[in-house]
């Protein structure tokens, strides 16, 4: 199927990258950065996620005070641009950004040579580990200020808050938001805000460092947000090359769609790692206009957001290798409605057959006889065992002997009056 076809359908080819981290190197870091975008383009995609502060690298400390390693980011920026300017795909990097006197954790969005929003980072951790308000003011104080654009050398008027929404084109389906880690780990998240206001695709940019269990943790948020909201959701944190003097990163990177996990990552790479999948925009807004409370929730919370368009329009003669884009970037499974994981299968066949003796255990006892009977057909089929076995467990649950039941043989195939005649 061509990645044309694919747009027709619904589809968008995202990506999440986390990329080897030098700290305090801007240089370094955006080589690898627009290494990484270049071999992304190339299998066709149209959108990618990196880490937070991926530009600088998460773990700068007191650096972040430093006007020389603000500068070099910025420099950086500007040139990581400008050489990404023919890649057709859009993407977002972290690093620190100055603002009049103060200081933000930004995620910069980027598409064919032009910078198209900034995002500031909402909620800044400080607790255990975490001191982020030693360098950074959260996305408020710009709000407060009436800060809603910046300029970088010569790209004016760059949109700037967390009220972004960019869209790949106009009307498309695949309309991304964007958060920096913590945004994530609260109850009234920026992302599911953003997806009543229309985002399909809520991109998280982290550094989250790793504990025990906390990969796991991820998933579940990640799972969370994607079903409830009804979107993809997507995780990228920071991994090898951050600096451990008392905490370590692995790298996860996840995308989850419709409340379930569809593409992860190794963790602990050494090296830069990312995953690729086609996400299906177009069935998730379906699946808002069914869900009639979506947009009565979206009606009470919503907030007033602005639209980017990145202008991301996929031609046939921009990939390097055009099998490549022909590749579906992700698993169809051959049986849609039955679980593949091990044990899996079992447990929700059992849950499915308590449904289903319970209901009817519901409707024998509204009956007005103290021991009522039931009446069943029984062809010797699959359907007719399994109602079978329903009534009897059912029988079962009212303390009703299975006596009670009247099974009448039925003359086909797979009984012996079938056979006779």
């Amino acid at each position: 199927m061509s990645m044309n076809a694919l747009a027709k359908h619904g589809f968008v080819r995202i990506a999440a990258a986390t990329t080897k981290a030098v700290i305090a190197n801007p240089e370094a870091n955006r080589e690898e950065i627009e290494r990484v975008v270049g071999v992304l383009a190339s299998h066709g995609v149209e959108q990618i996620t990196f880490s937070e502060l991926s530009l600088s690298g998460y773990t700068c400390g007191n650096l972040f005070h430093d006007d020389t390693l603000l500068k070099a980011c910025k420099q950086e920026l500007l040139t990581l641009v400008r050489n990404t300017s023919d890649c057709n795909v859009m993407f977002a990097v972290g690093m620190p950004l100055a603002v009049g006197s103060d200081l933000y954790n930004v995620a910069v969005v980027i598409a064919r040579g032009k910078i198209l929003g900034i995002v500031p980072k909402s909620y800044l951790p400080n607790y255990r580990e975490f001191i982020e308000l030693q360098f950074f003011r959260p996305a408020k104080i710009a709000g407060s200020l009436g800060v809603d654009t910046v300029s970088i050398d010569e790209h004016q008027d760059i949109p700037f808050g967390n009220d972004l929404l960019f869209a790949l084109h106009p009307g498309s389906h695949a309309i991304f938001s964007y958060a920096i880690c913590e945004d994530s780990w609260i109850p009234v998240s920026p992302a599911r805000i953003a997806a009543l206001a229309g985002a399909t695709v809520l991109c998280n940019l982290s550094a989250s460092n790793i504990t025990i269990g906390k990969g796991d943790f991820r998933k579940m948020m990640m799972k969370s947000d994607s079903g409830i909201c009804m979107a993809v959701a997507v995780y990228c944190s920071a991994g090898f090359g951050e600096n451990t003097t008392n905490v370590s990163w692995d790298g996860q990177c996840l995308i989850a769609e419709r409340g379930e996990i569809i593409a992860e990552n190794e963790r602990f790479s050494q090296e830069s790692d990312w995953i690729i999948r086609d996400v299906d925009t177009g069935s998730l807004i379906s699946d808002r206009r069914q869900q009639n409370t979506f947009a009565d929730n979206a009606y009470d919370y919503a907030a007033k957001m602005r639209k980017i368009s990145a202008d991301i329009i996929f031609t046939e003669k921009r990939s390097l290798e055009y099998v490549e884009r022909e590749k579906f970037f992700r698993y169809v499974s051959p049986t849609p409605f039955v679980p593949e994981e091990d044990g899996l299968v079992g447990e929700r066949c059992y849950e499915a057959f308590q449904i289903q003796s319970s209901a009817l255990a519901s409707r024998i006892s509204s009956l007005p006889q103290k021991s009522p009977q039931v009446c069943i057909g029984v062809s010797g089929g699959l359907d007719s065992t399994l109602a079978l076995i329903v009534a009897a467990y059912a029988m079962d649950r009212l303390g009703i002997s299975r006596k009670n039941i009247i099974g009448i043989t039925m003359p086909g195939p797979g009984t012996n009056y079938g056979c006779d005649l």
